[in-house]
């Protein structure tokens, strides 16, 4: 799955500040986001209100969540790409 972010998804310069979450990891969000029908901040507040959401993004209460705006500009770059159709098709295989 790296591969195709690497690829695809354009990365600025490194301009400091906190590293990114994993992709994997963000995707994970989008696929939560479109199954529950959760806006950006909804899915914020659900993946630190629910234990499931974290489990299955394989996080724990020690870990922080990303916020609604990184949310939306992981979504923002994969629409530049047309990354999500390559990457709900490719998600027949498991997720790592």
């Amino acid at each position: 799955m790296e591969d195709y972010f690497e690829k695809d998804i354009v990365k600025g310069e490194n301009k400091g500040g906190r590293p990114p979450y994993d992709y994997a990891l963000m995707f994970k969000i989008v696929i939560l986001q479109r199954y529950y029908n959760l806006s950006d901040d909804s899915t914020e507040y659900a993946t630190l209100d629910r234990l499931s959401f974290m489990r299955f993004l394989g996080l724990t209460l020690s870990h922080s969540v990303p916020d609604a705006k990184t949310i939306w500009n992981f979504k923002n770059e994969l629409a530049k790409g047309d990354m999500v159709n390559k990457l709900f098709k490719k998600t027949g295989q498991p997720i790592r």
